[in-house]
């Protein structure tokens, strides 16, 4: 994906005020399936986020960080902070909880590990039950 001739590709680009977006596979089809898909679902999951007029984050760690490479992209979990996920519960009126237990499933079922231990810790923190 190339939005402007000046720029670099992208991995995804979404637009506030049309509330579409689009993703590539392209530059993640060259390591593995399981990778890949990771990485596309992190993208996608990003533009979506515009698509719902949020902007790119400053905080340390949020899905909603900008990234311009595979090495800044790859460390950030699949997950909002608490700000952004705030901002998209207002926006869609979310059960939180429902959420991040339809989020654990499907990392479950698709062997993504990493964000099921990061989604279960926030689904403990939000039902404060953490131990």
């Amino acid at each position: 994906l190339y939005p402007h001739p000046q720029w670099n590709y992208v991995f995804g680009l979404a637009s506030y005020k049309r509330r579409v977006g689009v993703s590539s596979l392209f530059r993640y089809m060259k390591t593995n399936k399981q990778k890949a898909l990771e990485r596309f679902i992190k993208t996608a999951s990003h533009e979506v986020g515009h698509m719902f007029s949020i902007a790119h984050c400053t905080n340390a760690v949020c899905l909603m960080n900008g990234v311009n490479s595979l090495v800044e992209a790859d460390p950030i979990p699949n997950r909002l902070c608490s700000v952004c996920m705030n901002k998209l519960s207002w926006n869609l009126k979310l059960d939180n909880k429902a959420r991040f237990m339809a989020l654990m499933g499907y990392f479950h079922q698709n062997q993504m590990l990493s964000d099921y231990k990061v989604t279960a810790k926030d689904l403990c923190l939000l039902e404060n039950n953490c131990k």
